[in-house]
C-alpha cells in the first residue's frame, strides 16, 4: 500500500511495515495476510467478490449482459479502457 507503506509478498503475507517497533506487542505480521478474492471478467471488465459461493458471474449478470455488450461495442472498434 503506497499510502500506509505496508508491503506484501507474492504469497500474500505481510513482509514489512514502517516503524514496526511502534506495533510491538499489538500486531503480528503473520495474522495480517492479504485476503484472496474470487475474480471473473466479462466484456473486458473485472469483477471481484469475497464470497466464493456466489453464482457464476454470467448467471448473476443475467439480462444486464445485453446492455454491457452494447456499451462495450460503442468504441467502434477502439478498445475501451476499464
Amino acid at each position: 500500500c503506497p499510502y500506509h507503506g505496508w508491503s506484501y509478498g507474492l504469497d500474500g503475507k505481510l513482509r514489512a511495515l514502517p516503524y514496526p517497533d511502534g506495533y510491538e506487542g499489538i500486531l503480528e505480521k503473520s495474522e495480517l495476510p492479504l485476503t484472496s478474492l474470487r475474480v471473473e471478467s466479462y466484456a473486458g471488465m473485472v469483477f471481484a467478490s469475497y464470497n466464493d459461493e456466489i453464482e457464476p458471474l454470467e448467471d448473476f449478470l443475467g439480462g444486464a449482459k445485453h446492455w454491457m455488450d452494447l456499451f462495450m461495442k460503442q468504441g467502434a472498434g477502439y478498445p475501451i479502457k476499464t
